[in-house]
């Protein structure tokens, strides 16, 4: 069969395809702004991303206090943003 007889539609990514693609990407942008991080940013993104942690558990572990997780939360998002926006342009 040549190209000219395909059927319509036999070369459009199929909606479920199209999102798997874009999810790959997204996390691969992901991924590269996380190894931008510090190893500390790089254990709190990890921690936050764990799902069930409360910021209490969290701020136990990081040795921290609860208010300062939400802080460094805050703080974390706006770098990892920082890095992706440059990273686009």
């Amino acid at each position: 069969m040549s190209l000219d007889e395909a059927p319509p539609g036999s070369f459009t990514a199929q909606p479920d395809q199209e999102e798997r693609l874009l999810a790959k990407e997204r996390e691969k942008i992901l991924r590269a702004a996380y190894n931008k991080l510090n190893k500390r940013e790089q254990k709190l993104y990890g921690l936050l991303r764990q799902p069930g942690l409360t910021a209490a558990e969290i701020a136990r572990m990081m040795g921290i206090k609860r208010e300062t997780v939400y802080k460094e939360k805050r703080r974390l998002i706006k770098k990892i943003r920082k890095i992706i926006e440059g990273r686009q342009k």
